[in-house]
């Protein structure tokens, strides 16, 4: 039985909008970034496809940068689009894809919004959209406008959805839990197991809550222009997550509005 969607991608012809090395591959989660769907759902892809978070980020500097100057990007919520893709006309491969971006998708909402109900926030939601490429299975992803408040936020985002692919975010018993503080402790569990998301959230686990908890504080009187500001970064390509948690972001002013919180809330850097 054919599937019956609300919202259908428009074909993206203009791949080399941007200059970052952008990759098809098929196996890795991927992302692009998307306007608000038209009246007859029609969603048009404002971004290539990529696999890497930080190049992700790149895009949304660009977008943004066009939107400062009049051009159209939407900034009311986080919009992207997330995919496992498959170029296989193989049946089954096709469907083990899809399925797999299926568990993908469930695991990482209930994750975000299990962390957005404990602060607050708006929850994230995921909407199946008919894809243009043969055998995709994509979701269009829309977050509150918090998580698009800087590229730091976008990251700490990108980074809580891809790994709950992980298999031990997706066995029965994380699935059963409910509580913040017990995903939380499942988290550091996942944080002691290496690789290099391990690692990622080893580095900025315990500043999660902070930072989420105290948005108003740090982001007051503070526009997103400034946050997403290249003049404002040595490197705004590798302005992540970790680099604000381990006091390294080069946007100072930025830095230093965390690091207000961090000293308040008593949070202890591990030694560099």
């Amino acid at each position: 039985m054919e599937t019956k969607y609300k919202y259908s991608l428009l074909k993206y012809s203009n791949p080399n909008w941007y200059n970052y090395g952008g990759q098809a591959n098929h196996i890795y989660l991927q992302w692009a970034i998307c306007d608000h769907p038209t009246v007859k759902g029609k969603v048009r892809q404002l971004s290539r496809f990529d696999h890497c978070r930080e190049t992700l980020c790149c895009r949304i500097f660009d977008a943004l940068d066009r939107q400062f100057k009049g051009k159209s990007m939407p900034i009311d919520k986080l919009r992207l689009l997330v995919k496992i893709g498959s170029n296989s006309h193989h049946s089954p491969t096709q469907e083990e894809y899809q399925g797999r971006m299926d568990r993908h998708t469930k695991s990482a909402l209930r994750t975000l919004n299990i962390i957005e109900k404990e602060h607050k926030w708006s929850l994230t939601k995921a909407y199946p959209i008919k894809p243009y490429s043969f055998g995709d299975k994509v979701y269009m992803i829309v977050a509150s406008k918090k998580w698009m408040r800087a590229p730091h936020l976008v990251s700490l985002f990108t980074l809580i959805f891809r790994i709950s692919g992980d298999q031990m975010l997706q066995t029965p018993s994380f699935m059963r839990l409910k509580s913040y503080k017990s995903v939380m402790q499942h988290m550091e569990k996942f944080s002691a197991g290496g690789g290099s998301d391990g690692a990622k959230v080893k580095a900025s686990l315990k500043y999660w809550g902070p930072l989420l908890h105290n948005y108003s504080k740090i982001f007051k009187g503070y526009p997103m222009k400034k946050a997403f500001d290249r003049s404002t970064y040595r490197s705004h390509a590798e302005e992540g997550i970790n680099r604000l948690c381990e006091g390294r972001c080069t946007n100072h002013k930025l830095q230093e509005r965390f690091n207000e919180v961090v000293k308040k809330k008593k949070v202890v850097r591990r030694a560099k």
